[in-house]
């Protein structure tokens, strides 16, 4: 079932182009802090170990790599990164949750 709870869920505002068409700059995006387990090829927020905060679809090769996407089409301007070994424990044991909801305020 796709409940969300109150008291696991956060409402944060996106910033930045990379994940358009999906999520927009300025959207507001709440994220299930108790999604924390990768499902490949869903959204989350995790805290960077270079100080940021980032949306971005996960995708998981067990045992291997977790690669980072953007949903831009600029794959020159938002290229996918790869990290292996101990990188993949630096996003995974740093995810705030799974993004569950977003929505934008229309002109």
């Amino acid at each position: 079932q796709n409940r969300i709870y109150p008291s696991t869920s956060v409402l944060i505002t996106a910033r930045g182009r990379s994940m358009n068409p999906s999520i927009y700059d300025g959207d507001l995006v709440m994220i299930d802090r108790s999604k924390r387990d990768i499902k490949s090829g869903r959204i989350y927020v995790f805290n960077d170990h270079n100080g940021g905060t980032r949306i971005k679809r996960l995708e998981l090769v067990p045992g291997h790599a977790i690669i980072v996407r953007s949903d831009s089409p600029d794959q020159i301007e938002f290229p996918p990164e790869y990290y292996t070994e101990s990188a993949m424990n630096d996003i995974s044991e740093n995810i705030v949750g799974a993004v569950v909801w977003s929505g934008h305020k229309w002109d």
